[in-house]
């Protein structure tokens, strides 16, 4: 497979062509189908005209509050979206969401690939399904290397890309006493309608505690 989001031929005609099982040499071909897909959800996963969610093996693109969310998912978007694509398994048919879990094809762009190699996401190998890991991982280093998507843009302050005003350093959760560090990046997991910014510890109404995420 090459690293520039596109698979070798032979590779592709073989994984269509033929369903899961033992070929004559002992290895495993995987099942493959064709989908048309009507909905992007985020930038790894999808939905099919059939209103089967899929999500892209081997991935992880930047959830709703983080940063290059909309560039990852707007990528996506535009590559596949109302567009008939193959889709291939791995090992595992789902998750624990329900969600069937695949490897993308549209004509000879290797979707999950392509997506590592241009920085709208990183890489996520989980076992079983690690049939690409090295692959991706070689995409992933190429792409950190050179500073592009998620690798080449500027660290902000978490509550900023939030929604916060410039000068934010912490925020308050409506639903609980505790405050957040904006240094923290798991902070920008909260949203935005949940929280209060403060720009000082001594904004920070009495009785609320740190949060321990970080």
């Amino acid at each position: 497979m090459k690293l520039n989001g596109y698979i070798s031929i032979s590779l592709f005609l073989l994984l269509v062509l033929t369903g899961c099982s033992n070929d004559l040499t002992g290895e495993v071909v995987y099942d493959s189908e064709e989908a048309l897909i009507v909905d992007v959800i985020d930038g790894d996963t999808v939905e099919t005209s059939d209103g089967v969610r899929i999500r892209l093996l081997g991935v992880n693109t930047p959830e709703v509050n983080e940063d290059y969310y909309p560039v990852a998912k707007d990528a996506l978007k535009k590559l596949v979206l109302n567009k008939t694509v193959i889709l291939v398994e791995d090992v595992q048919d789902k998750d624990k969401y329900g969600r069937d879990l695949r490897y993308m094809y549209i004509g000879d762009i290797f979707v999950n690939s392509y997506l590592i190699e241009n920085g709208y996401a990183k890489t996520l190998s989980i076992e079983p399904n690690t049939r690409f890991s090295e692959e991706f991982a070689l995409a992933e280093r190429e792409a950190i290397d050179k500073g592009i998507g998620v690798w080449g843009i500027e660290q902000r302050n978490a509550c900023v890309v939030m929604g916060c005003e410039e000068g934010t350093k912490y925020i308050v959760s409506k639903n609980s006493k505790v405050y957040h560090d904006c240094s923290c990046s798991k902070t920008s997991r909260s949203r935005i309608k949940e929280v209060v910014c403060f720009a000082s510890l001594g904004d920070i109404p009495k009785g609320y505690r740190e949060s321990k995420l970080c």
